[in-house]
């Protein structure tokens, strides 16, 4: 798997045991792949992921919409997108596998769209969820009741 894609947070406001995460994760992935795709962030988890692979020296596609492009960390390698849903979409399209750290609103926005995907046979890409203190578990046990 070449493209790794990470969804997570932007917020400054994080526990330092979700920090780390995030570093250990962008290093992981930066000695196993060549390329990293994420929603364009130098802030939060984003930026974490994204400096911590850049020591490893692989390539780094940002996806971002147009009303956060004052936050793009590298233009050369950005894309720029006129919404979240055409951001999302360009992600998928850009990666071959999805690692979820935590995150807000917008990282389940992604997640569900994966799964959405995955159920109506759209997509055959790998997705993974990091549980770190549990912090998906109210969301797999309610999956696991839906029909």
């Amino acid at each position: 798997m070449a493209k790794i894609c990470v969804f997570c947070s932007a917020s400054e406001d994080l526990p330092e045991d979700y920090l780390k995460l995030a570093r250990e994760m962008g290093t992981i992935i930066g000695q196993r792949a060549p390329y990293l795709v994420y929603g364009g962030s130098n802030l939060g988890l984003m930026g974490e992921v994204s400096r911590a692979f850049a020591k490893h020296g692989g390539e780094i596609t940002e996806i971002i919409p147009e009303i956060w492009s004052d936050i793009i960390v590298n233009k050369e390698n950005a894309i720029i997108t006129k919404d979240i849903q055409e951001r999302l979409a360009k992600m998928i399209t850009h990666s071959d596998g999805f690692i979820a750290l935590p995150g807000g609103i917008g990282t389940m926005h992604e997640i569900y769209t994966i799964l959405v995907e995955k159920q109506v046979s759209q997509l055959d890409k790998p997705l993974t969820l990091l549980n770190i203190g549990n912090l998906f578990e109210h969301h797999i046990n309610h999956l696991k009741k839906l029909t």
